[in-house]
């Protein structure tokens, strides 16, 4: 159970159990301004009367889901423990597993654990991009629009990094919300830090610019900054939960 802004959540196990990738194993859940409840769902429905709203079920290679654990990490971030009855890569033996717990027009949701690449960080909000602060260079060089009746050229290749860095300053080079343009000062790579710890499920992440060393830092003052990897200040690993909170709050900013 999960109490919340005011709500008691109830999460349970439905389905079978104990019969490998054959269970029906998946995690329910209802809520209730009382902890005695009645629990309903979203539609309304109480619990005990056949409700309750699917939280994670079977899917990709892992079958039946059960037994949901809260781990509360501090600073607002939160994990959920769970057991998978089956996991296909590994020969169908039931194996733990650790997740991001998200909240969602007043749900709790299963999160996915985050896989290494290169990113564009946009805001669900505004839509606008997470981005180095330098001037940028147009994809593709300054065009104008073509003239009626034109079907266009070749593609334009990607930006990469090596094609602009000559025009960044060295040093530190503030962060800041801008409209995405394709651009590589908008493009992060995030890889897991090696030897630097993290959180349950998670290890913390360097985030540098795509193509190169210049890496996502929080200075002592809760502020974000792009400094180069070997620089004499070094860089400090952020986990992902970090790195995403102070970006939010540059963003209202």
């Amino acid at each position: 159970m999960i109490y919340r802004d005011s709500w008691y959540y109830l999460l349970v196990t439905h389905g079978s159990c104990c019969a490998g990738a054959n269970s029906s194993y998946n995690i329910r859940m209802g809520r209730s301004r009382k902890v005695t409840g009645p629990f309903v769902d979203n539609m309304g429905i109480d619990m005990l009367q056949g409700g309750g709203k699917l939280f994670l079920g079977s899917g990709g290679r892992y079958v039946g889901p059960g037994h949901f654990g809260l781990l509360e990490l501090g600073d607002g971030v939160q994990k959920f423990s769970i057991h998978f009855e089956a996991d296909l890569d590994r020969g169908g033996i039931s194996v733990l597993d650790i997740r991001p717990l998200l909240w969602r027009d007043g749900w709790p949701v299963a999160g996915e654990n985050f896989k290494e690449g290169v990113y564009q960080i946009e805001s669900a909000r505004t839509g606008t991009a997470v981005e180095m602060a330098v001037q940028g260079v147009p994809v593709g060089g300054a065009r104008g629009r073509g003239a009626r009746g034109d079907t266009g050229g070749a593609p334009i290749p990607a930006q990469d990094a090596a094609q602009v860095t000559a025009n960044w300053p060295a040093g530190p080079i503030d962060v800041r919300m801008s409209p995405y343009m394709v651009q590589a000062q908008q493009k992060w790579s995030i890889a897991a830090a090696a030897n630097a710890g993290g959180y349950p499920g998670s290890p913390y992440f360097k985030i540098t610019i795509a193509g190169t060393d210049r890496a996502l830092t929080a200075t002592e003052d809760g502020e974000v900054i792009v400094l180069p990897s070997d620089g004499p200040n070094g860089v400090n690993p952020l986990n992902l939960e970090q790195a995403l909170k102070f970006l939010n709050a540059k963003e209202k900013d």
